[in-house]
């Protein structure tokens, strides 16, 4: 089972700041992270929030979170990869 919370912190994500983004209480984040109802428009929203897809939000093997930009000169795709301990 993936474990939301500690996903998104992997991400740098905070349940404070979705609670501000989404209009709700902090503790609802918490319980919906948790394994509560979350509806799959907060999944992709919580996808985004992090800078990657659902899929890689959902994926077992998430221990290097990775998310992709686009920069800013030549509008290629940069793909920023995390290792262990950064």
């Amino acid at each position: 089972m993936i474990d939301l919370k500690k996903t998104i912190k992997r991400y740098g994500v905070t349940q404070s700041f979705l609670a501000v983004r989404w209009g709700v209480y902090q503790s609802a984040v918490s319980q919906m992270l948790g394994g509560g109802k979350m509806s799959l428009e907060k999944l992709y929203d919580l996808a985004d929030a992090c800078g990657c897809t659902v899929s890689e939000l959902l994926s077992e093997d998430n221990a290097s979170p990775s998310c992709t930009l686009t920069c800013p000169h030549c509008g290629k795709p940069i793909k920023v990869e995390l290792g262990k301990g950064e």
